[in-house]
Parts: structure tokens; sequence; C-alpha cells
């Protein structure tokens, strides 16, 4: 009794080890149980024929299946990037791809897809629907070649990304819908599956080994942020839009044509056989940049931000220092040639040296001369936001000389996109009432007058908008200019009012009829383009300045 008693307590403190490695269970030997390697695998380095230590039957631990996934993930990610190309591929497009050579199969696939366009020429809606109205939303992409390599078979190379062409369907569905009544109850889960395929595939692009990705997503950045502003969500606007704008000066796209040897896209030679595509690829690259930095401008005074966001984008510019031509009407850049630019000399600097005394010696490209208005813009707001406008610095003179070079929007040649000259005169207005808005110099007589006089021009303009162009669509960051210009009407109205009829030039209820009459051109702007494009946010803005007309110039 006394002797079970004994082995049962021995029993009951025996410690069992844990169990060995399979080598050490081969080789017969004590095993330590550590893991991933046990102390006897380690002592025998550099021998070939002896197995890993490993445990039988055990489960792998966090570590090993980690290690797992990084080794599959990478064999994915190589396998994408370079992919094997023998004669056991399977070419689904092509199915006896074995008797040709690499060559021979492209050449074949693009006599296949010239014949698909010819055969085809309705078959992307949504795409052709956005292309009829794309540069009022920041597309600068040339726009007959992006809808040919649209139209071209899956796995072509010349093929916009999955991701830029989701972002175009969006924007394609977004205006038929508008345009379609039935539609605008009925669209809103289709409208928002769009969406998410473009939220889904754009950021993809960057990453992707598309020849064209870094345009191309650049492209569907300024086309989500546009999208998004429309739909009223100005901060993911600005993330996409500063977004693309980040991207392309790193991509060093902002030293197009420079001299300097090591900037990333060099221009073609005379004896490149592509030559004319080539030259439009790099007219794409130059226009995208000055489009997304004109249109981060624009948002950023649109949405009446602080002062430290415009600084920013103005800090982003002059640090990495623009220097590269004028952008010009894409179609231009196949006959045109661009002569390279000077170090040390940024274009944004040069703007004041374009216009000494008044003159103007450069050329009169319609895109060039909006670009160039949006910097004055964004000039004259930064001016305006400080509170301290400084009269002997310039700004003033520079933008009047601008001004007088511009091309009148009754005068402009069908060939030439009138909404962009529309929106240039807009622009270089609305600059000019932000200066004259300063509090330093707000109440000279002279600088009412000046205000006036601009808000007015703008007025004219509206009219003869609405007779020449009243299919089109507006951009979204025109629609509070065009708010700003009301309420300078509307405030003249009234201090007129205050002082007396002194002030008043003419007879004070012709004049004043003349000033509503101009308010209410511009607000049958804003209704008409509300009706076209519905948005909230153009919608509040609207009732905003309304409510204001209602209550301090209507009643009276």
């Amino acid at each position: 009794m006394f002797l079970e008693v004994q082995v049962d307590s021995y029993r009951k403190k025996r410690t069992y080890r844990s169990r060995a490695c399979g080598n050490c269970r081969i080789r017969k030997i004590k095993c330590d149980g550590t893991r991933p390697s046990c102390l006897q695998c380690l002592r025998r380095p550099g021998r070939p024929h002896v197995a890993r230590c490993h445990y039988p039957n055990a489960k792998p631990s966090e570590s090993q299946n980690l290690e797992a996934d990084i080794r599959s993930k990478e064999a994915l990610l190589q396998e994408l990037e370079e992919p094997v190309l023998d004669d056991t591929t399977v070419k689904l497009s092509l199915p006896y791809a074995k008797a040709y050579d690499v060559e021979q199969l492209h050449q074949l696939s693009k006599r296949n897809a010239e014949h698909d366009i010819s055969s085809n020429p309705l078959k992307e809606p949504l795409i052709d629907h956005f292309l009829n109205s794309a540069t009022e939303f920041g597309f600068f992409l040339h726009i007959h070649r992006f809808r040919q390599a649209a139209l071209l078979p899956e796995g072509h190379s010349d093929k916009p990304h999955i991701g830029l062409l989701h972002v175009v369907k969006l924007w394609g569905h977004h205006l038929r819908r508008a345009q379609d009544k039935k539609a605008q109850y009925a669209g809103d889960d289709q409208a928002q599956n769009y969406l998410s395929l473009a939220m889904i595939h754009q950021p993809g692009i960057i990453s992707s080994s598309h020849p064209k990705k870094v345009i191309h997503a650049v492209q569907a950045e300024v086309l989500l942020g546009m999208y998004l502003y429309h739909a009223s969500r100005p901060l993911a606007a600005k993330y996409h839009l500063n977004a693309a704008l980040n991207m392309a000066l790193a991509a060093g796209i902002h030293k197009i044509r420079n001299l300097d040897a090591s900037s990333l896209f060099q221009y073609p030679t005379a004896t490149d056989t592509h030559e004319e595509g080539r030259r439009i690829t790099e007219g794409e690259k130059i226009n995208g940049f000055w489009v997304t930095l004109s249109l981060n401008i624009c948002l950023e005074i649109a949405l009446q931000s602080p002062l430290d966001e415009l600084l920013m984008i103005q800090g982003q510019t002059l640090s990495a220092g623009v220097d590269m031509p004028w952008p010009m009407d894409i179609q231009s850049y196949a006959t045109r040639i661009l002569i390279p630019v000077a170090i040390d000399c940024p274009t944004v600097d040069r703007l004041s040296i374009h216009y000494p005394g008044g003159t103007f010696t450069g050329e009169q490209d319609a895109l060039a001369m909006y670009i160039r208005s949006s910097l004055l813009l964004g000039r004259a707001y930064i001016l305006f936001e400080s509170m301290s406008c400084d009269r002997e610095a310039g700004p003033e003179k520079l933008i009047d000389s601008f001004r007088s070079n511009l091309v009148p929007f009754d005068q402009s040649e069908s060939s030439t996109n009138p909404v962009t000259i529309f929106a240039t005169h807009i622009m270089t207005n609305s600059a000019t009432i932000f200066l004259c808005n300063c509090p330093f110099t707000s109440s000279s007589p002279y600088t009412n007058q000046k205000r006036l006089w601009a808000a007015e021009s703008c007025a004219q303009l509206v009219g003869q908008y609405n007779q020449k162009c009243k299919d089109r669509y507006l951009n979204p960051t025109l629609i509070p200019l065009l708010i700003l210009i009301c309420q300078a009407i509307i405030d003249e109205i009234v201090t007129r009012d205050r002082m007396g009829t002194e002030l008043w030039e003419e007879l004070p209820s012709q004049r004043r009829k003349e000033l509503k009459r101009e308010i209410h051109t511009i607000f049958d702007l804003l209704k008409a383009n509300g009706k076209k494009l519905p948005s909230a946010l153009a919608v509040q803005q609207l009732k905003s300045i309304q409510s204001m007309y209602q209550q301090f110039v209507s009643p009276s």
C-alpha cells in the first residue's frame, strides 16, 4: 500500500519533455524541442543531406504563416510583372499565335483594333457621352486618340488603363443621367456602382505596368476630384486634385523641354518615325500639369480655403521650379515645334516678364491664356486674403495688361473652345474684383468704379455666352466666381442707395434697373446650368446670393 502511494506520487511529479523533431527521432538522440529549430539540428550546419528541422503533426507558427504568405505574394507579383511567354502560353484572343513572332502579333492586333473601331463606332456610349463635354471638367488628353484607344480589345498595350476608363464612364453616366429625366430618379444605385468601380481601380494605375501610367493616373485623379466636387464632397475633391499635382511633380512632368539633361521626360528626336505620336504624348503631359495646377488653384478659391492652403500649392510649384513651355491646343503639338526652355528661369516667374509696360509678345493660345488667368487669379486671391494689397507691386497693372491682350469672346474663332475663352475672361475680371476688395483699397472711388466695370463686363459676357453656348456645361469652379460678380454688383447698388442720388451718373431708376438686369442674366445662367447638371453645392450657393439680392435690392 505504501509502495503504491510512493509510485503514484512519483508519477505525479514527473515532467514530460516536448516532442522531439523528426531528425532527432531518426537519429534517436535527445532533442530539446526548441522551435523552429532545435539545438541538435543547429549543430549540424552545411550538410545538404540533412533535412531541415521539422516537427511532425505540428501546426505552423504565426511567423511561418506570414513568411508563406509573403512568398506567395512575391511569386504572384513576379508573375504579373514578368510573365513567361513560351510555346505553352494560352492566347485567348489569338489561339494560333504559335506560328507568329512578336512583331507579327503586334501588327495583327493593330489591324484587328482598327477594324473593330470602324465597324463599331458606338461601342462605348458612356465614353462618347463624356468626351463631348470633356474639357469643361479637366480632361486634357487627346480626345480622338483616347476614344480610339478605348475601343481597343482587352490586353492591348495602347488601351487606357481600366481605372481611367471607369472614371470616364462614371462621368459619362452622370452626364447622361442628368439629361435623361427618367434616369434622374432611377439611376442612384447604378451611379454608386460606377463610383465604387472607379474608387477600386483608380489607385492601381500608378503601380501598374501601363506605358502611360503616370499621365493616366494624373488624369484619373483630376476627373475624380472634379466629380466629387460636383457631388458636394469638397474635402475628397481637394484630396484627389492635390494628389494629382503631387504625382505630376514627383514624376518630373514640370521639367519637360528643360535643357537639364536629368529631366525625366525628353522631347523626341527628329529622326523618330513615331514623332507625331510622341509629340502628342508630350503635349498631353504639358497640358496635364498646367490644367492640374490651374484646377487646384480654382478649387481652393471656390471653397474659400484658408490662405495657408493656397500658399502651400504656390510653395510646391516654386520649390519644384516649374520650367516648361506654356500649354496649347492638343492638336497643335503634332505640327508646331516646341523650343526648349532655359534652366533656372521658372515659367511661373516669367509670367510678369511677358507683360512689360502693358505689351505682350508671346503666343495667344486659348489654353495658355486660360492657365495664366488662373495664376493671376491665385495671386489676387492671396493679396485679398492677406488683407494687404500693395498697389505699387504691380499686380493690378499686370492683370490690366493681360486683359488687354485677351481675344474678345464674340470674336473668338469657331475652331477654338468658347468655354475656355469665357472662363479666361471670368477669371481675369474676378482677379480685378479681388484686388479691389482689398481692405486698404476698397474705399477709393476709383477702386469702386473699376470693380463695377469688371463685374458689368462679366455680366455682358454671360449674356453672350447664353446665346452662343447655351448647350454647354459650366466648369464647376466658375460658379463661385459668378456668385462673386453678382455680389459686387449688389454691393454697388446698396452703396449707391445709402449715399443718395449723387453717386448715380444717370437717372437712378434707369441705372438701377440696368444693374438688376445684369444680375438676373447671371442668375439665368446658373439656373440653366443647374437644370442641365444638378449639384447640391451649386444650388446652395445660388440660394445664398438670391436671398442676399431679395434682402437688399429687390424690396426697394
